[in-house]
């Protein structure tokens, strides 16, 4: 049977009755005794005329209820009291074992006149007082059932059960037969019949045995709270009572000659019928009631269960968020900590550009021009590099982890802090061939290894020695020793290593630590190295540190390798730049010195070109001119009404129209939410001769966008 949830209050309450009823059986037959020691008939046989108990029954019973009281001790107190009841069980099986052998003719022992003999010679009823065959039967069913209730096996409690329940409803037999005053009931043949206060001792003994097993069986449902259980409840005590009461009714009124039999009948038949009847009709109501509010319920958890779906979403997308701004504030750190030769590094670059075109104006020789425009060009591309990948770095990549070649993201950290550190470090950079790439976020792995260099830098005051190498490794499991705590498998291991002043013994396990920091309050916030081991715990990777106090620190990153090798990409050099054939394109940029330029590289390439200085400026243009019009180069951030409010104006006019957007800040889908991405062009600022004319040669060519360059 399935485990159920039962009524605690309930099965307490019907756990004490059994307690208590065990007390009540063996005082009642101590009281029956006590009669017969005294002489007491109304102890002896309850009312004049009717059977005395058998002395030897009181005996029985007084027998019985010790043991179901040993029951209950054994629980409490020592568990060898279940021996001493088992025993008493016993012993009321032999007793009425015996009895019945002899009415049987197997033996005729007579044991049961062995007390009162005279007494029970001259009962008044015209039999010799002598335990009754159903009484002998009985005891030896009580005590079949206090046997196995005191049983240690697993399973025989049920047996108990059900012997239980025999023995309620045959004791209930005789307890009938004095209602309705139908000796047949509780008289066997000629012999003596059963007294009517052993049908009740029974009756007594068996709710007190069946009640004692409230943890599984018939009683185990009774006390649940699952609807079977409360039907039971409300239906059982009716079964018992209402048939019996209608049918004593219907027999007193028959004697008493109100009615006729078939009257009587009637009586009986309707009355059951109309009780039951408003009983199930009143336990459907209660049960539908029941269900009702449990679905009602269900819902209403549902409901919470949603409630708290949506809750911890939002307050996953908050974490989230406070973690892709604690990481953006840590690399606001990392800038900072590097500004001073950012700036350095931006003012080298600028220095050519500002020399180059003086120069430009006084020089007349060809070459040396040439020349020039060579150094300027080169000056500037590194300006905007510089610009670009700081400010990548600074608002961090977004999107899913893809393929990640570190041996870039070595070398472009390696040209960073060899600009921005003190000249007194000196970098070396070991690079393998042929790497493993790794699957990951390019920007968080860049953070780790600028985290990784800054402390570095930091260490090695009076400079030294930085030393930055990535090289695979398969590590199996004979080498698994070497590399405590990473398990056996393909890396891409990336190592920075410096000659500093090494960490403190007493510091080493704080390391990463959120918040602790050795550095002064305005140097450090101690999140550094905490946000380096939850980028590469989060990209599955393993962190060791060896250091030596005086002699440096080297930081070793695990990384599970993609496979995938990194290759140079393969650059075509001196293919001719495309060129146009007329075409009217509309150019909109309110920074003058980048739409003109952008303007005369157009032309002098086979385009004609309109321009506008706004948003509104460039709807105007498009409208007059929106039959010429084959394609829109547009700057986002624009007085009056930006380029991006500008080309879903325009898309709704000629919705297929090519676009190009050019921008110094990345847009995301949000940003451009509204605008056709599949005629859609990416170009960042700044851009180059080869790039513009590309990108404008493949807007008009195809449509396959969003496009990148």
């Amino acid at each position: 049977m399935v485990a159920v949830e039962n009524d605690v209050r309930l099965t307490c309450w019907l756990k004490n009755f059994s307690r208590w009823d065990g007390w009540l059986v063996a005082l009642g037959g101590g009281i029956v005794l006590l009669g017969w020691l005294l002489g007491n008939e109304v102890l002896m046989r309850i009312l004049p005329g009717l059977v005395a108990m058998n002395p030897f029954t009181a005996l029985g019973f007084i027998v019985a209820g010790i043991s179901l009281v040993c029951y209950w001790l054994a629980k409490s107190k020592s568990a060898h009291t279940w021996e001493v009841g088992r025993a008493m069980g016993c012993l009321l099986v032999i007793m009425g074992t015996l009895k019945l052998g002899g009415y049987f003719g197997i033996w005729h022992l007579h044991f049961d006149q062995m007390l009162f003999r005279a007494e029970l010679q001259n009962d008044g009823t015209g039999f010799t007082n002598q335990i009754a065959p159903n009484t002998a039967f009985n005891f030896v069913l009580s005590g079949l059932a206090l046997w196995f209730l005191h049983s240690p096996v697993h399973g025989f409690s049920r047996r108990s059960q059900n012997l239980s329940l025999a023995l309620l409803f045959v004791s209930l037999v005789p307890l009938v037969g004095y209602i309705y005053q139908a000796s047949f009931l509780y008289s066997i043949g000629t012999y003596i019949p059963m007294a009517l206060h052993t049908a009740a001792f029974f009756f007594l003994l068996a709710l007190g045995l069946l009640l004692a097993q409230t943890e599984s069986g018939v009683v185990a449902l009774f006390t649940s709270k699952t609807p079977g259980g409360a039907m039971a409840r409300r239906l059982l005590p009716f079964a018992l009572l209402v048939p019996i009461l209608l049918g004593a009714a219907t027999i007193w009124m028959d004697k008493a000659r109100f009615q006729q039999g078939e009257f009587g009948v009637t009586i009986l038949v309707v009355g059951s019928s109309a009780i039951f009847t408003g009983l199930i009709w009143w336990n459907a109501i209660v049960l539908n009631r029941a269900d009702h509010q449990r679905r009602v319920a269900e819902e209403q958890l549902q409901k919470a269960h949603d409630n708290l779906e949506l809750r911890v979403q939002e307050r996953t997308a908050m974490l989230n968020d406070a973690n892709a701004a604690l990481l953006r504030s840590q690399r606001m750190e990392s800038i900072g900590n590097l500004a001073g030769g950012i700036a350095h590094d931006l003012n080298n670059a600028l220095t050519p550009v500002i020399m180059g075109t003086q120069l430009l104006k006084e020089n007349n020789s060809e070459a040396d021009r040439s020349k020039l425009l060579e150094t300027i060009s080169a000056s500037a591309n590194r300006g905007a590099a510089m610009v670009k990948h700081i400010l990548t770095f600074a608002r961090g990549s977004k999107g899913q982890n893809q393929q990640v070649p570190l041996s870039n993201l070595v070398k472009e950290i390696a040209k960073v802090i060899q600009d921005t550190f003190s000249k007194g470090i000196v970098i070396n950079v070991n690079v393998g061939k042929e790497l493993w790439n790794v699957s990951g976020n390019a920007t968080e792995l860049y953070q780790v290894l600028l985290n990784l260099c800054v402390n570095a830098r930091d260490a090695m005051p009076q400079g030294g020695e930085l030393t930055l190498t990535v090289k695979n490794l398969t590590l199996s499991e004979k080498r698994k020793s070497e590399f405590t705590d990473v398990p056996a498998g393909d890396y891409a291991v990336l190592s920075i290593a410096d000659t500093g002043t090494g960490i403190p013994p007493e510091v080493r396990p704080k390391i990463f630590e959120p918040l602790f920091t050795t550095k002064a309050p305005d140097k450090g916030t101690g999140l550094g190295l905490s946000i380096v081991a939850s980028i590469v715990e989060r990209h599955n990777g393993y962190i060791q540190v060896h250091t030596e106090t005086g002699k440096g620190t080297e930081f070793k990153i695990f990384l599970p390798a993609a496979k995938a090798v990194e290759m140079d990409k393969f650059k075509e050099s001196g293919k001719a730049l495309p060129v146009g054939h007329g075409e009217l394109v509309l150019l909109m940029d309110d920074e003058a010195t980048v739409r003109q330029l952008t303007q005369t590289a157009l032309q002098n390439y086979g385009y004609r070109v309109l321009t506008a200085t706004s948003g509104l400026d460039g709807m105007t243009t498009f409208d007059a001119h929106k039959d010429e019009i084959r394609i829109l180069v547009s700057d986002t951030d624009m007085p009056v009404v930006n380029g991006i409010i500008a080309i879903r104006a325009i898309q709704k006019l000629k919705p297929e129209i090519p676009v190009i957007i050019t921008s110094g800040v990345e847009r995301d889908k949000e940003q451009l939410a509204g605008i056709d991405i599949r005629r859609l062009t990416i170009l960042g600022k700044p851009y180059t001769l080869e790039q513009i004319l590309n990108a404008v040669a493949k807007g008009l060519g195809s449509s396959v966008g969003p496009e990148q360059h």
